[in-house]
């Protein structure tokens, strides 16, 4: 089975391109920020530590979701700002039940990606649990300073920059998982 693992920088353009996987592939995707807003709604709202605590949490779930799926052999997506360090022994493990990946690792210029950021958190847009104003010092920084690069995983990577023209680029990437995925055995 393959797992697609949408990831990169926030304000990269994960969440345009896992909308776009769901609306097309017809897989199942699993989404940090929905999960994560769900606690928020069940749980509450709290400050930029409080917003942490539940980003772990959300992670746990996730992938508590994505090796239930693993095991039934299903091809699925999971989308998220994954981190190297915290989160190699869970995709091991997914790997040691025979997944391979295919890695849509979404990217753009870090001036573009603070902006973005910017306008997010003073649009009041996204949930307020994110905390997004209250965190823009600590966003900016790692925008800044984060090298942008996929995750040290088997398989196919797919560039997905977003500097430019988000909906070709996002086109092409869902394209290319799209011919990525077809290749795997067919579902349980």
């Amino acid at each position: 089975m393959k797992i697609v693992i949408i990831g990169g920088l926030p304000c990269s353009g994960k969440t345009k391109l896992a909308n776009a996987f769901r609306a097309r592939c017809k897989r199942p995707l699993l989404c940090k920020d929905e999960i994560k807003e769900r606690l928020f709604d069940s749980v509450g709202v709290g400050g930029r530590d409080w917003s942490r605590r539940l980003s772990v949490a959300t992670y746990e779930i996730m992938f508590a979701q994505a090796f239930e799926l693993a095991n039934c052999g299903l091809v699925f997506a999971m989308e998220g700002n994954f981190r190297e360090g915290a989160h190699r022994e869970r995709f091991a493990g997914l790997a040691a039940l025979g997944a391979t990946f295919v890695q849509a690792h979404c990217r753009a210029d870090a001036n573009l990606l603070i902006e973005r950021f910017r306008q997010r958190a003073l649009s009041g847009q996204r949930h307020a649990g994110h905390v997004d104003a209250a965190s823009l010092p600590e966003i900016e920084l790692e925008l800044r300073t984060q090298r942008q690069l996929p995750l040290n995983l088997p398989g196919v990577v797919i560039e997905c920059d977003t500097t430019r023209d988000w909906e070709a680029t996002i086109e092409r990437a869902v394209r290319e998982i799209e011919v990525e995925i077809s290749t795997s055995d067919s579902d349980a």
